[in-house]
């Protein structure tokens, strides 16, 4: 069985606008210790295609799905594919590299050896680096931290960073089974953390700042969905709080 350091996984639907196949072909060259996945996520433009073109690549494995099941389901099928993978580390990032591929692997230098942990990229924008976000994402993430802090112990500044690592173990806990929504996982990610059994060591999600995070125009989700993002965190938070009360 071949071992990785860490596994990535990347989510990519109607991606082929956005998706620079070069520079990620170059990372894997340069990172062998690494493996790759992309999941199209049932892409209807040429993100199939162009995907296919990292297939020569040893420590790249892509996943066609022929429909489209969401961002949530689509990372989640992209990490159980892992579980008969050797490695300890898995995180995930966006395809359209809003967090430049050197600045995820900085991060992941940064995660801990030889325990459990949970490491979410900080989109904050300080002096010192280059963070720039929509102010309708901004505004979101208010509503996202509110509710996080409100129904878990845990206070996590940007829950929906789209940067986060995972020890294996955590990962597969987290990812085992199908999320509430399409694209609000990142939420139930920190609401199942809040779920651990009391005999389990307790796993606090830890933020680390990014130093470059530029918002790619043209991504799948729209005003549309900013507007019914509360509502459907609402849903959300329901549906775990309902599941706590039958337990």
């Amino acid at each position: 069985m071949v071992s990785y350091r860490a596994a990535l996984v990347f989510p990519a639907f109607n991606e082929a606008e956005r998706l620079k196949i070069e520079s990620f072909r170059e990372f894997a060259r340069q990172h062998v210790e690494l493996l790759l996945i992309f999941v199209n996520d049932g892409s209807k433009d040429e993100t199939g295609d162009l995907l296919s073109e990292l297939k020569a690549e040893k420590n790249v494995s892509i996943i066609n799905l022929e429909s489209n099941v969401g961002k949530a389901e689509a990372m989640r099928r992209g990490f159980m594919s892992l579980k008969e993978v050797e490695v300890d580390i898995i995180g995930f990032a966006d395809s359209d590299l809003a967090t430049p591929l050197c600045e995820i692997f900085r991060v992941l230098d940064l995660c801990p050896v030889n325990r459990p942990f949970f490491i979410i990229g900080l989109r904050k924008k300080l002096k010192s680096n280059k963070i720039e976000r929509r102010k309708v994402r901004l505004y979101a993430s208010y509503a996202f931290k509110w509710a996080v802090s409100f129904f878990t112990s845990f206070s996590v500044e940007d829950s929906q960073c789209g940067l986060k690592f995972f020890s294996r173990e955590l990962a597969f806990d987290l990812f085992d089974r199908p999320f509430v929504s399409r694209w609000l996982f990142d939420v139930e990610l920190l609401l199942r953390l809040g779920e651990q059994p009391a005999q389990k060591l307790v796993i606090m999600p830890e933020s680390v700042s990014l130093n470059r995070w530029i918002d790619i125009p043209g991504g799948s989700l729209g005003l549309k969905d900013f507007i019914l993002s509360p509502f459907v965190l609402a849903y959300v938070v329901w549906r775990y709080s309902w599941k706590k009360e039958q337990k």
